[in-house]
């Protein structure tokens, strides 16, 4: 349910279609895919898998370079994440790109309060505070 497209994820010149299906396998995914040579065809190169049931992994997505090497990082929202022990709702998982590729794993996972809905919508917005980063 979501897309971006963008040079600097999975190579520097080719652009990158970034999707989300939060539904796949009930946990969500993520899958990155470029342009075959000079055909219209696309390669799913990579898929990041949710972490849990219903969490809608994959219902928003953004790329922006956060740490400015020149490559663009992932963020995924998971909205109808939930932890009952921590009393959080919604998450939004942050994959740093490592020259051209991703771990299986977020480097980093934010949540919300719950029922708040965190990760319903992510965007990158730019350089707000003009340091040269995102």
């Amino acid at each position: 349910y979501s897309i971006a497209v963008a040079q600097g994820v999975l190579s520097q010149d080719k652009d990158t279609v970034v999707t989300g299906a939060p539904r796949d396998k009930a946990i969500g995914s993520v899958q990155l895919a470029s342009k075959i040579g000079n055909s219209r065809d696309i390669h799913i190169d990579v898929t990041l898998m949710g972490q849990q049931v219903g969490s809608y992994f994959g219902s928003s997505v953004a790329v922006v370079d956060l740490n400015n090497d020149g490559w663009k990082d992932l963020i995924v929202g998971a909205p109808y994440y939930f932890d009952r022990k921590k009393d959080e709702g919604g998450a939004v998982y942050v994959y740093m790109n490592q020259n051209g590729s991703f771990r299986p794993n977020a480097d980093v996972i934010l949540t919300g309060r719950k029922d708040s809905a965190f990760g319903m919508a992510v965007v990158a917005i730019g350089d707000i505070n003009q340091d040269g980063f995102q």
